[in-house]
């Protein structure tokens, strides 16, 4: 089953003085990816300015604007829509040893090690190497989810 999501964000700012300059670029707009496709998107920025889209490096939709009008408020309303697939079946035939590759690593390395955001922690790591030796990667799935 598929959704339409409705998005909505609001960032504002308060200067307890004029501002004369502000430079600014949002990065806002939900990517259109794999299970997610972009519909709409639209950017409203007060005082009024026309921003300038483009993509960057690691292909998010930035919207760059300036304001050049003393302004002692700034608000930015991003709003989207985007529509989901339905989810795809668990794929239940793919091994641990598939998932220890190097082309499996080297793709989602970011996400493998700990970092000063994300640690390891030590009950989770035992849970993991518990449900390795017991469950295929599709049940260890299903069981870390509960």
């Amino acid at each position: 089953m598929s959704w339409r999501i409705a998005i909505s964000h609001r960032t504002g700012y308060r200067y307890a003085e004029p501002m004369r300059a502000s430079y600014n670029g949002a990065r806002l707009t939900p990517p259109s990816v794999d299970g997610q496709r972009l519909l709409q998107a639209a950017l409203a920025v007060t005082p009024a300015v026309r921003p300038f889209r483009y993509v960057d490096y690691w292909g998010t939709t930035v919207d760059s604007f300036d304001v050049h009008v003393p302004h002692t408020e700034l608000v930015v309303l991003a709003t989207s829509t985007v529509e989901t697939a339905s989810p795809r079946p668990v794929p239940s035939d793919v091994s641990w040893s598939e998932l220890a590759g190097q082309t499996v690593r080297d793709r989602f390395a970011e996400y493998l090690a700990a970092s000063s955001y994300v640690t390891a922690e030590p009950e989770l790591t035992e849970l993991g190497r518990s449900l390795r030796a017991e469950c295929t990667p599709a049940q260890a799935e299903l069981r870390m989810a509960e």
